[in-house]
């Protein structure tokens, strides 16, 4: 009922300053409980958050035959931070190496209105995933060198200290990792994963969870990008 109320933000009012969205709900584990307190009604849910004040992106892990519901979680998350800003002050960059942009089509018109909101389009081929890491690498050395220094702490304090000056998010969202992702690319996107939220840059990442073995860059130890990342 509250989207039939939503209206969006704008300039003016700026949007979200402590955002988190939500991906899902979060189920109290009964183990144990009931027979200690039979007498009560223990269910009960409660929202799960992904933050984007130094919080920490996401691996989805998808089994087999679950593409779609990934996809459309994905695409929920989405939907809800471009809802949570002020225009502009969300910007994506997009991977689809197996479904070309099929995943992430019904954002493509934000490319044709601002190209910066989704990098153009949604890549897959290894040269450019590459590329476009490199570039959120880089951009992370200029926000920690030239914006944050020792003067701010993060992001949002920058953001709330020079608000003419507004630094926005950035969110990698990365469809059927590790499918087409090199050796150079998995490092930059662990160094993302590591480095990227106190500069406001998060990871959406979706892994089949039956064939990541498969397609792992040599080497590539998939447990240090889950250390960074929230895995659900």
């Amino acid at each position: 009922e509250i989207w039939k109320q939503w209206t969006p933000f704008t300039a003016e009012n700026g949007g979200a300053s402590n955002p988190s969205v939500k991906f899902g709900d979060l189920s109290i584990n009964r183990n144990g409980l009931d027979p200690a307190f039979s007498g009560l009604d223990l269910s009960f849910q409660i929202p799960a958050l992904m933050s984007l004040n130094n919080g920490r992106g996401l691996i989805i892990k998808v089994p087999e035959g679950h593409k779609a519901e990934a996809a459309d979680l994905v695409k929920s998350v989405m939907l809800r931070m471009l809802a949570s800003f002020a225009p502009g002050m969300v910007r994506f960059t997009l991977f689809d190496p197996v479904g070309l942009g099929q995943n992430v089509a019904a954002f493509m018109p934000l490319g044709t209105h601002d190209e910066r909101l989704i990098t153009s389009k949604a890549w897959s081929e290894p040269e450019k995933i590459e590329e476009e890491l490199s570039k959120l690498t880089d951009h992370l050395t200029d926000v920690i060198q030239s914006r944050l220094r020792n003067d701010h702490r993060d992001i949002e304090e920058y953001n709330e200290k020079t608000p003419a000056l507004r630094e926005p998010y950035r969110v990698v969202v990365g469809m059927d990792f590790p499918v087409n992702f090199r050796s150079d690319a998995a490092r930059r996107l662990v160094s993302i994963a590591q480095n990227g939220a106190r500069c406001g840059v998060y990871p959406i990442i979706t892994v089949n969870s039956d064939l990541v073995d498969r397609h792992l860059p040599h080497g590539f130890n998939m447990a240090i990008l889950e250390e960074h990342l929230d895995v659900v």
